[in-house]
C-alpha cells in the first residue's frame, strides 16, 4: 500500500476504500459515484472558493 493510500485508510477507518469502487463498480457506475462526491463537496463551499481553486488548479490552466 502507498503512503497516500496509508493515509486516506487512516483518516476514514476504512481499510480498503479502493475495493468496492475499483473492483465492484461498472465504470459508468463509477463515474456516476465520483460526480455525486464531487457533488456534495462542491455544495458545501462558496462559489468564490471553488473559482479560487479553478484559477490555481493546473490541469485547468490553457497549454502553449
Amino acid at each position: 500500500m502507498n503512503a497516500l493510500l496509508e493515509r486516506i485508510v487512516a483518516a476514514s477507518g476504512v481499510p480498503d476504500p479502493v475495493d468496492i469502487p475499483a473492483a465492484r463498480l461498472s465504470p459508468t457506475d463509477l463515474q456516476s459515484l465520483l460526480l455525486e462526491v464531487y457533488d456534495r463537496r462542491s455544495s458545501a463551499r462558496s462559489p468564490a472558493d471553488l473559482l479560487a481553486d479553478y484559477e490555481k488548479a493546473a490541469f485547468s490552466a490553457p497549454r502553449a
